[in-house]
């Protein structure tokens, strides 16, 4: 949650009113920070995805609220999102976190090549598509853990390069 103040004046690293998650990487748990500066970088990146798409569940548009994230600024957050998954030596094993680092890597590729954000499923249909993604079977299997199918997970080797692959896209480096 932002406030009206906060969201007419984007900031980096974003402030928040609250900000609360659910993970589950050994057992549910909420994190639930007060207000200050976010620890997420994913925070910019929503309230962008929000303007650019205009979803809203209730009030004004959201082009009424937020004021434009600047894209130097979804740039650090996407490579920032992508160095956190790059560091992690297992992913397997839970399908939120397969699901979200590949469609991290695939929304963050999509970000870099066209300069617009879009949902992680979105990024992951957009990756598909794409003869230079290197392992679209991880990607297919993303996506079919969102919609709930019961397949294997992508090995880890997988999910890495397609991580690195974004990295690469963003940075220009490795």
């Amino acid at each position: 949650m932002v406030s009206a103040e906060h969201a007419a004046e984007p900031s980096s690293p974003p402030l928040v009113e609250i900000e609360f998650g659910t993970f589950r990487d050994a057992g549910w748990a909420m994190d639930i920070t007060e207000r200050g500066e976010s620890k997420d970088d994913g925070t910019n990146l929503a309230k962008a995805i929000i303007l650019e798409t205009g979803a809203r569940f209730a009030g004004p548009p959201p082009s009424e609220v937020f004021e434009p994230v600047p894209k130097e600024w979804l740039a650090d957050a996407a490579v920032a999102e992508l160095e956190y998954w790059a560091s992690r030596p297992t992913i397997t094993g839970e399908p939120n976190r397969v699901r979200t680092a590949i469609f991290n890597a695939c929304r963050a590729r999509r970000f870099a090549s066209e300069g617009s954000l879009c949902s992680k499923r979105q990024g992951g249909e957009w990756a598909l598509r794409r003869p230079e993604t290197v392992y679209p079977d991880a990607v297919g299997r993303a996506l079919a853990l969102q919609a709930g199918d019961p397949v294997a997970f992508p090995d880890d080797r997988a999910i890495h390069e397609t991580v690195a692959q974004a990295l690469r896209t963003l940075t220009g480096r490795g």
